[in-house]
């Protein structure tokens, strides 16, 4: 059978933003990506944002419904673990990714990445992603982890992210044990109150081969029958999956928060929602989500420009060209060159470079991770 690839998305897109899922269209379809499986959280306006945008012959579009949730009751293995939560976001993912892989293996598709359309799935060009999924298909790989790397806006005022942010912090799993590096992430961890130096995750995002007995687990990994792959040396993994070649891997690009518009609504959306996931069984970190949810439902805007100032704004030029220089950093222009690049906009104010003391360190942290990750990679 030919290697056909998919890819599944849940979106809630705030009013005037439909650029970006066309952005995120175009890019998708440019790299070879067959077919689109667009599942908008919106069941009540009379036409999603977007919805327009995404009328294209590559994408099927489904829109929030009772009747969605009943067939997915019918059909989808993981209802068991996540349909007595389908009031919260992360089940509803998790569930429209299984449903769109019965669906893309019924339309002949034979592997399916699951991101969020704040994502890119990052590969050098057309040919290279199809060679990528035969190599796993040629090892009797079914299910392939990949970094994901955090977009740095280095304005305030972005709005199509995928057009105008090319810089992006680079995961810790993925960076070497060097004193530069070290450097560049406690620059950033110091400006969280919780010490963090990716906001949002860092365990990466997957496809899976479309088999049978497959079902997601998370909106990060699936259960498989067959072997996995990853590109992370993350020592809380199994090291064993971990690929001798990681850096030659395609990659996460995640424009998370590119901007206070983006930071605003995405809370917005998100609304007041509980310090737990799943109801109750999974306890959400102290951490950047939930105090941009709290900053964010004051409704203060001052306060949001601090927030978003202090853990959001770019280094200045000195720090960023260290940052760079040691790879913590790094410049990837290549989709907003293919979207018509980058638009002008006046500049945001950086973060000085003196910054105050990172925060105590509590748990296992993002730099015992890269420390160890680092280490444990050097046996692989």
């Amino acid at each position: 059978m030919a290697t056909r690839v998919a890819l599944v998305t849940t979106l809630l897109l705030p009013k005037g933003s439909s650029s970006v899922l066309a952005s995120f269209v175009k890019w998708h379809t440019s790299l070879g990506i067959d077919t689109l499986y667009l599942y908008f959280d919106d069941s009540t306006s009379d036409e999603p944002e977007g919805w327009r945008e995404a009328d294209d012959p590559q994408v099927v579009r489904v829109r929030r419904s009772p009747q969605l949730l009943e067939e997915q009751q019918e059909k989808c293995a993981c209802w068991a673990r996540f349909g007595p939560y389908a009031t919260e976001v992360q089940a509803r993912q998790a569930l429209n990714a299984e449903h769109a892989s019965l669906q893309a293996r019924r339309d002949g598709c034979t592997w399916l990445l699951h991101l969020d359309v704040d994502e890119l799935f990052f590969v050098k060009s057309k040919e290279a992603l199809l060679t990528h999924f035969r190599d796993l298909d040629a090892k009797d790989i079914g299910h392939c982890t990949y970094a994901n790397h955090e977009g740095v806006a280095e304005r305030s005022d972005v709005r199509d992210y995928f057009r105008e942010v090319t810089l992006f912090r680079w995961n810790h799993h993925s960076l070497p044990l060097t004193s530069g590096v070290q450097a560049g992430m406690r620059w950033w961890r110091s400006r969280s109150k919780h010490g963090q130096y990716l906001l949002c995750y860092d365990c990466g995002k997957s496809a899976v081969k479309l088999v049978d007995d497959i079902e997601p687990v998370s909106v990060h990994a699936w259960r498989t029958p067959l072997k996995k792959l990853t590109a992370l040396c993350d020592a809380r993994l199994d090291l064993s999956e971990r690929s001798s070649n990681p850096e030659k891997m395609p990659v996460i690009l995640h424009y998370v928060n590119c901007g206070t518009f983006w930071l605003r609504t995405k809370y917005e959306i998100l609304g007041a929602f509980a310090d737990s996931w799943f109801g109750g069984s999974l306890p959400i970190a102290p951490s950047f989500h939930l105090d941009a949810r709290d900053v964010v439902g004051t409704r203060d805007a001052e306060a949001l420009e601090a927030f978003y100032g202090r853990h959001l704004a770019p280094p200045d030029a000195d720090e960023l060209a260290r940052q760079l220089a040691a790879g913590v950093l790094r410049r990837l222009d290549a989709p907003s060159k293919l979207l018509g690049g980058a638009t002008i906009a006046a500049p945001v104010a950086v973060a000085p470079s003196i910054m105050p003391p990172p925060a105590p360190e509590t748990g296992f942290s993002s730099e015992k991770a890269w420390i160890l990750s680092a280490a444990a990679s050097k046996f692989l």
